[in-house]
């Protein structure tokens, strides 16, 4: 996911050349080494960054509701940290299954951008 067709152009090119592709990070072999390796099927997904889309969109539809918000409600205190949401399907003659492997990493990012200031007012 990018930003702009410039930063993809860049991703895609590092990709192609071999450069600090998804498969050498940490925090994406964690997730792997979590989900089968005979999968037909596997879906990663960094929910700290997403997260920020999801909240953009939900911020839409509540400034249109009429609810009192705080003025800085939506914005992320702290950057989140890359952590995987991992989804695997495997399909076999006769049965299938399907992974899930959800970091509490991910959930910690995601409580730390968004949840604790609104927890803790005096954060």
């Amino acid at each position: 996911m990018a930003q702009d067709w410039a930063t993809a152009r860049d991703l895609i090119d590092r990709y192609q050349k071999g450069e600090e592709n998804l498969g050498q990070s940490e925090p994406f072999k964690e997730a792997a080494k979590h989900l089968p390796a005979n999968a037909s099927m596997v879906t990663v997904m960094d929910l700290p960054n997403y997260s920020e889309w999801i909240i953009k969109g939900v911020l839409i539809g509540l400034k249109g509701s009429g609810l009192p918000l705080p003025p800085d409600f939506g914005k992320a205190a702290v950057k989140g940290k890359a952590s995987y949401l991992g989804m695997a399907v495997t399909t076999e003659p006769g049965v299938g299954g399907i992974d899930l492997w959800l970091p509490a990493s991910s959930v910690n990012q995601i409580y730390k951008m968004y949840l604790e200031k609104l927890l803790k007012p005096n954060f």
